[in-house]
């Protein structure tokens, strides 16, 4: 998914069905590496997209989570 250009909102929603996509990926194959990366890769990207949009709480949250899963790879 790429960020819709000039539309924040139409980007945030493309972030977020990526991030639940791998989400369920993950879920489905727990041991799949490149899920795991896709995942932490969809949290830093809809997190750098917050960060812009004023939703530093969440997009904090997305980044750590994202690190901590990083770091168990």
């Amino acid at each position: 998914f790429q960020p819709n250009l000039g539309d924040s909102a139409a980007a945030e929603r493309s972030y977020r069905k990526s991030l639940a996509l791998a989400e369920r990926l993950v879920r489905q194959k727990p041991d799949d590496i490149e899920a795991h990366l896709q995942l932490v890769s969809s949290q830093f990207s809809l997190g750098r997209l917050l960060v812009v949009s004023g939703g530093l709480p969440e997009a904090r949250k997305l980044y750590e989570d994202g690190r901590d899963r990083a770091e168990k790879l």
